[in-house]
């Protein structure tokens, strides 16, 4: 592909995704299912561009990853995010460890190994931030519900990956260490969170003490892919979990600052006894701008990352297109019982249809199997298609549901309701 064919499409691309934007802000249609199709347009289709021909493709998804948590997090309120981290971490590990065990016993029964079968069973185990942050940003819900979804797709985001690296190394070695995988999760989450919090907060200093510094945000962002390549390089942990937290930090700065310089909020009972003279005057190093910027680059990202989904849809096995359906559904008909371990029946309904259905898979897997497929593990190239087939059958799932729930053409799977059919044939066989 020439340059000025490329810049081509790249123009119309951002068109068509600023247009399906527009779209879903005025029908509750998701976006996602546009940029999927121009991909499958543009690529299996049309063959105007091959997977093989996007270099750097790993760059930017990674790219895409650890931009699409930061700015993700600005949005998160730190006491909100405490009341639901309880919830979130319960929800996660039970859906987490179920969606496991569904993905692997079907993929097994299909007539993969079973250590194949658990292999691709940890890649499609987890949600997928880079679909589910843009796509709860845009929705009416509860607060607590965004954040439990948000969090969730950046935990197991690191739950897959490290889950499909231990069985890597069981299939190329023969070696089961548990222990190791336990420090491996430990270290990946509470060093990442650790320094994520702590390089966040320097920034933030600096941002408050060097007012050029606050309105450079293109530094903001190479603070942020800094920490990432820190933590993820000569620390070992997960760098997509300290972007979040650097995220975290930056997001909630102008409380955290108060804390810092011990000044009371404005509406504090102690405010009014604070004069200009005696307190510093505390700046939002997060001004409007920077977050509109910021939103703008996540557009742009989320846009290429769908297509490229798109792109690398094969039509070559007909029949990989139903196995992966088959898994998809299973994925999601799973996913109603964790949320009813976790949450009962004390749930809005809204709610809980939005903790059912908004669980597609993402960039994990994506760039999982193709890690796998580069260590040579024996029989996993026959299971591309398949793994990329099942990442977009879940995100169309996901934005149908989505849009049925938006319009109140569904209220959640029929086994959602079962206590209170339950309870109701009580009542009737009492009377």
């Amino acid at each position: 592909m020439d340059v000025v064919w490329a810049f081509a499409v790249i123009a119309a691309i951002i068109g068509l995704g600023f247009l399906s934007e527009i779209v879903f802000r005025k029908t509750n249609i998701p976006d996602v299912l546009f940029l999927i199709a121009i991909g499958i347009a543009i690529g299996p289709v049309l063959h105007w561009i091959t997977p093989q021909e996007l270099p750097g493709s790993d760059l930017f998804i990674t790219f895409t990853l650890v931009f699409l948590l930061f700015q993700g997090a600005l949005n998160i309120n730190f006491h909100e995010l405490i009341e639901s981290l309880g919830t979130m971490l319960k929800l996660t590990l039970w859906s987490f460890i179920m969606s496991v065990i569904v993905a692997t016993l079907s993929i097994w029964a299909f007539g993969y190994s079973f250590l194949t079968a658990l292999l691709l069973g940890t890649m499609l185990g987890g949600t997928a931030s880079a679909v589910v942050i843009p796509l709860v940003n845009r929705l009416k819900m509860d607060e607590k519900t965004r954040i439990v979804l948000m969090l969730e797709s950046a935990v197991t985001d690191v739950l897959c990956i490290v889950s499909a690296l231990m069985v890597m190394d069981i299939i190329t070695t023969g070696v089961v260490a548990p222990r190791i995988v336990l420090e491996s999760l430990f270290l990946s989450f509470g060093l990442a969170v650790v320094v994520g919090l702590g390089l966040g907060l320097l920034w933030i200093l600096l941002l408050h003490k060097y007012e050029d510094l606050m309105h450079a945000y293109m530094v903001s962002i190479a603070a942020v892919v800094g920490t990432y390549a820190l933590v993820e390089g000569p620390i070992g942990a997960s760098g997509a979990i300290a972007a979040l937290a650097f995220g975290l930090v930056l997001g909630n700065s102008h409380q955290l600052l108060h804390k810092i310089y011990a000044v009371p909020g404005p509406h504090h009972h102690k405010a009014r006894y604070t004069t200009a003279t005696d307190v510093p005057v505390i700046r939002d190093v997060l001004s409007p701008s920077a977050r509109t910027f910021y939103s703008e680059i996540s557009f742009f990202v989320k846009v290429f990352f769908f297509v490229y989904i798109g792109v690398l849809i094969t039509f070559a096995e007909p029949f990989v297109f139903v196995l992966s359906g088959i898994l998809s559904l299973l994925l999601f008909l799973v996913r109603p019982l964790a949320v009813k371990l976790v949450h009962g029946k004390h749930l809005l309904q809204r709610e809980r249809v939005f903790l059912e259905v908004i669980v597609p898979r993402g960039l994990a897997p994506v760039a999982l199997i193709q890690l796998a497929v580069s260590q040579g593990i024996p029989g996993i190239g026959e299971a591309v298609s398949l793994v990329v087939s099942t990442v977009v059958f879940t995100i169309l799932l996901t934005s149908a549901l989505v849009f049925m729930a938006e319009h109140g053409w569904f209220k959640g799977f029929w086994f959602s309701y079962w206590p209170k059919l339950k309870d109701g044939k009580k009542a009737k066989n009492a009377a």
